[in-house]
C-alpha cells in the first residue's frame, strides 16, 4: 500500500504526537520500578482471587469480609473480568500490566490535550507534555498522578483528567459522565475531583445557561446515585455512639497522612502554599486576553482546592463527624499536583518561546533552538528522576520482595489453610505468603463496625494497650512491641485467632519449634500442648 504524501502531512502532529506518547508510556512503565502485588495492589489482588478461588484464604478475615459495594470490589471485578476475556486466563500480573500501560498512555493523551488549550500550539502542547512526565512528582500526600502500580485511583485519575479536558473545552456533558464514572472505580477522589470542577462550572455559567447547568447537574446525580448511595448510607451509621471512636481510628490513628495541615512538617506546608501561589500568579501572567476565559476556570479550581482544603482541617481536626472524616474532603492533592506542575511548565515553554520571537532569528532558527532548550529541560529532568527508578519489571509478587526465600518456603511447607501471626507492618505478607494473617496495618477494612474490630485486633499485636501513635509510625511502633513478646503472650494471640505459625524478627522464642530461619526472619511452629 503506497501511503498518500499529502494525507501524511496533514495528520503529522497525530501521528508524531501519538509515537512520542506510546514511547513515552512505554519509557515511563518500563523504568518505574513496577510491581505486581506491591503497595496498595496487596488490598486488590486478594479479593479477586476470591472471585477465582472461593477457598482462598478460607480462614482470613480481610479477605472475607463484607464486601458489598465499595472501590475494591468494583475494580476486582474489573480485573477478574478482564481476565476472562479469552477463553483461557490471560494471568492477572499481565492483565495488570497492561491496563497500567493503558491508564499511563491516557494519561499522557490527557495531559497533551489539556495543554494544547493552554498553549494554543500542538507542538508546544507535545514538548509540555513531555516535559511534565520527567518532573519528579511533587504530590504532597494523597494520590501519585502516575504511580509504580496500578490502582482502582489510575482509573479514576484518567477519568477526572479527561472531565477537566471537557470542563475546559466547555463540552460539559462529557464532563459530567466522565466526572460521574470515575467514583466507581475511586468514589473518593471522584467525588472530590467533582466537587471542584462541578464548582468551577456552576460559577462560571450561572446566570447565563441556567437550565444547562440544572441538566448538566442532574445527570451528573443520576449517574452517580448508585456509587454514592451505599457511601452515605454506611457515612450515617456513623452518628451513633461510636461515632468519636470512628474519627479517632480513620481520622488520627489510620490516616493522618491524609489529612492537613496540621499533620505536615513545615517543609511540606511551605513548598504546597508556594506552589499554589506560584501557580496562581503565572496564570495572571501569562494566560490574559484571549486567554482569559481559560484563566477564569481554572483560577476558580484553585480556589475550590483551597476551599476544600480548609474543610478538611476543620472536620478532621476541630469536628470530628466521622461522615466527614470518611469523605476526605481535602484528599485532591492530585489535582494540586496536576495543574500546578502543567501551568508552571507551560508558562515555561510560553516565557522561552517569547525571548526567541524577541531575537533576531528566523523562524526556522526559532523552532530549532526552542526544539533543543526544551530537550535538554526533559533531559535534566530525566536525569534527576531516572536514579530513583529501577530497569526492570517485577510482575510476580514473589520476584518483588526482599523476603522470597521466607515466603518460598511457608508456600512449600505449610497448608493453604494455615493462620500466620506476624508483623502488622509487612504492606504485602498476606499476598505474597498465600497465606491468612490475624492482621495487618495496610489492609484496612470499610464498614463501620469493621473498622473498630480491625483496631481492636491491631492493639493486640501493640503489647495490648491503647498505641499512643499516628499513621504509618504506628506499624513500627507495633512491630517493635509485638517483637518483644514473651511465650505465653504469643500463645494467648495464637488460641484467640486460631494460628498455627509464628513469623517474627525475634530469633530467640525457645519454647517454640523453630522450622525456618534467615537474616530476617525466623518462623516457628505454635504449641499448644
Amino acid at each position: 500500500m503506497i501511503l498518500n504524501p499529502k494525507l501524511l502531512k496533514a495528520n503529522l502532529y497525530r501521528i508524531v504526537a501519538g509515537l512520542t506518547l506510546l514511547a513515552l508510556t512505554g519509557f515511563i512503565c518500563i523504568l518505574l520500578p513496577y510491581g505486581y502485588g506491591d503497595g496498595n495492589q496487596g488490598e486488590i489482588i486478594p479479593i479477586h482471587n476470591r472471585l477465582e478461588d472461593p477457598n482462598y484464604l478460607k480462614n482470613d478475615k480481610f479477605v472475607n469480609q463484607q464486601m458489598e459495594y465499595n472501590v475494591r470490589s468494583n475494580f476486582a471485578y474489573v480485573m477478574y473480568a478482564a481476565n476472562h476475556i479469552t477463553p483461557k486466563p490471560i494471568g492477572y500480573p499481565e492483565i495488570y500490566f497492561g491496563f497500567f500501560f493503558i491508564t499511563t498512555f491516557l494519561t499522557f493523551l490527557g495531559i497533551l490535550k489539556i495543554s494544547q488549550v493552554l498553549v494554543r500550539d500542538k507542538w508546544l502542547a507535545l514538548s509540555v507534555t513531555i516535559i511534565y512526565s520527567m518532573l519528579p512528582n511533587i504530590s504532597i500526600g494523597g494520590v501519585s498522578l502516575i504511580t509504580s502500580h496500578l490502582l482502582p485511583s489510575s482509573f479514576a485519575v484518567v477519568l477526572i483528567i479527561w472531565g477537566l479536558y471537557f470542563f475546559l473545552t466547555e463540552r460539559h456533558y462529557k464532563m459530567v459522565i466522565f466526572l460521574a464514572l470515575s467514583l466507581y472505580m475511586h468514589v473518593l477522589v471522584g467525588l472530590l475531583a467533582s466537587a471542584v470542577i462541578l464548582f468551577a462550572y456552576l460559577v462560571v455559567n450561572y446566570k447565563k445557561h441556567l437550565l444547562d447547568v440544572v441538566k448538566t447537574s442532574f445527570l451528573w446525580l443520576l449517574i452517580t446515585f448508585p456509587a454514592l448511595l451505599p457511601q452515605f448510607l454506611n457515612a450515617s451509621e456513623s452518628f451513633g455512639g461510636d461515632s468519636k471512636q470512628l474519627a479517632y481510628i480513620i481520622g488520627f490513628f489510620r490516616n493522618p497522612h491524609h489529612y492537613i495541615p496540621s499533620t505536615w512538617d513545615l517543609h511540606a506546608t511551605v513548598v504546597f502554599f508556594i506552589i499554589e501561589v506560584l501557580s496562581v500568579v503565572l496564570l495572571c501572567f501569562f494566560f490574559r486576553e484571549k486567554r482569559r476565559e481559560i484563566f477564569n476556570k481554572l483560577a476558580l479550581i484553585f480556589v475550590a482546592l483551597n476551599i476544600m482544603y480548609f474543610c478538611g482541617y476543620f472536620f478532621v481536626e476541630v469536628i470530628t463527624l466521622t461522615p466527614f472524616v470518611k469523605l476526605q474532603l481535602f484528599r485532591i492533592s492530585v489535582m494540586t499536583d496536576l495543574l500546578s506542575k502543567l501551568i508552571i511548565i507551560v508558562s515555561s515553554v510560553i516565557m522561552i518561546k517569547k525571548m526567541l520571537n524577541r531575537a533576531n532569528l528566523s523562524m526556522k532558527k526559532r523552532k530549532y533552538t526552542l526544539t533543543i532548550v526544551i530537550f535538554a529541560i526533559s533531559a535534566i529532568s530525566t536525569g534527576i528522576k531516572v536514579p530513583s527508578l529501577n530497569s526492570h519489571i517485577n510482575v510476580y509478587p514473589v520476584t518483588a520482595s526482599s523476603n522470597r526465600a521466607a515466603y518460598q518456603w511457608v508456600a512449600e511447607n505449610t497448608s493453604p489453610d494455615d493462620v500466620f501471626l506476624a508483623p502488622i507492618g509487612e504492606r504485602n505478607i498476606r499476598l505474597q505468603m498465600n497465606r491468612a494473617v490475624a492482621a495487618n496495618f495496610k489492609q484496612f477494612v470499610f464498614k463501620d463496625n469493621q473498622v473498630i474490630e480491625w483496631y481492636e485486633e491491631i492493639k493486640d499485636f501493640c503489647g495490648m494497650e491503647e498505641p499512643n501513635c499516628r499513621g504509618w509510625a504506628c506499624a513500627e511502633y507495633c512491630d517493635s512491641k509485638f517483637s518483644a513478646y514473651s511465650e505465653e503472650q504469643l500463645l494467648t494471640l495464637g488460641k484467640k485467632y486460631h494460628a498455627e505459625y509464628l513469623i517474627t524478627t525475634n530469633p530467640n522464642i525457645h519454647k517454640f519449634d523453630l522450622v525456618y530461619k534467615d537474616t530476617k526472619y525466623s518462623i516457628y511452629k505454635l504449641n499448644y500442648e
